[in-house]
């Protein structure tokens, strides 16, 4: 059973106020109070700007991971005062832009559009770069874009607009939320259509959308259930939802435990098992695809947490290409759940 309040005053909290915690005395995913302490004192080691220590608790039911206890609502926006922003690029050097226009002529042989800018090389080397297209490793539903036939696309966490810039290449008509303002700024300044906000902004536009696009954001949010609900009522009949989030049952987690790239306390209240997590989508309505790979996307960033460096180094990259050698990788283990999910 929980003890969420006794953990309440353990000595690692002492940098969240005790007045800015709040116990999750039941999974949030399945109100199950079947929970058992699965990591301690997690800090934040990824970008080493949240404060605290933290604990995650898993769900003997359905297998979430979930943060207990957890800021509150009012307090979470600590987390995120000094955090990553997904901002612009800035001034390429000019190795930057060639590497960006090889990039992009590979992206444009790849999915059979211009994709610009780009280096426009000359006919005849169309068959060496479509072989080397072909071994790019693209963000998930980059390709999934390429496939739908176009309409209108919602990028709900878009960043600086990464995904947003290539939909509107691909021929979608694009716009995103976004709920970092030096992200919307940078997104702005490019030209892309972002607002500033959260997903709940979706809940104006109902039956409005094509697609709608949420690549790592149900694990920062509240209520997955209330995100997920908006989502579906934003869709138009035959929209389609493309997610990702981290795996609670990654082989990588299962590793590196505490130290996997994944849990980033406190700002991942909640990990998902991907079967909880299709039974959650088709709680609301949607058909699930699940689109699995064996790409172990956070095994370096893993072994540079676990060793204790700042920075990649090349002890980590050892470690992972040893270890990327030596897992499963079956399919429920990847590090990311990636489904596509449509509303009939």
């Amino acid at each position: 059973m929980l003890q969420g309040r006794k953990i309440l005053n353990h000595e690692t909290f002492s940098e969240w106020p005790i007045e800015d915690l709040d116990v999750v005395s039941a999974c949030p995913v399945c109100s199950s109070a079947e929970g058992v302490l699965q990591h301690e004192g997690v800090a934040d080691w990824s970008f080493n700007t949240a404060p605290g220590h933290w604990h995650y608790w898993r769900c003997t039911v359905c297998e979430t991971l979930y943060l207990n206890p957890r800021p509150t609502p009012q307090s979470i926006g600590r987390a995120y005062a000094s955090y990553y922003t997904h901002s612009g690029q800035g001034t390429h050097s000019m190795f930057q832009s060639w590497r960006q226009r090889w990039k992009n002529e590979r992206l444009s042989e790849r999915f059979d559009r211009n994709i610009e800018p780009r280096l426009n090389l000359p006919r005849l080397f169309r068959s060496s770069i479509a072989k080397r297209a072909q071994r790019i490793a693209l963000p998930f539903g980059w390709q999934e874009l390429a496939d739908l036939p176009p309409g209108r696309l919602m990028d709900v966490g878009c960043g600086s607009g990464a995904t947003l810039s290539l939909a509107l290449q691909l021929g979608w008509k694009a716009e995103g939320l976004e709920m970092d303002p030096e992200a919307v700024r940078a997104a702005q300044a490019a030209g892309l259509s972002v607002g500033d906000g959260g997903y709940e902004r979706l809940s104006q536009s109902p039956s409005s959308f094509d697609c709608v696009h949420c690549s790592h954001v149900i694990e920062h949010v509240f209520d997955p259930r209330d995100l997920l609900r908006v989502v579906f009522a934003a869709l138009k009949p035959g929209g389609t939802l493309i997610l990702a989030t981290p795996n609670a049952l990654s082989d990588v987690h299962l590793h590196f435990g505490r130290y996997w790239r994944g849990l980033e306390a406190p700002r991942h209240l909640m990990i998902f098992s991907e079967s909880t997590l299709s039974g959650l989508l088709m709680e609301q309505g949607f058909v699930v695809d699940s689109r699995c790979d064996q790409q172990l996307e956070t095994i370096r960033e893993s072994a540079r947490i676990a060793n204790g460096n700042k920075r990649i180094r090349s002890q980590d990259r050892a470690q992972a290409r040893q270890l990327r050698q030596s897992l499963d990788r079956t399919p429920h283990g990847q590090d990311f759940i990636k489904l596509v999910a449509h509303k009939p």
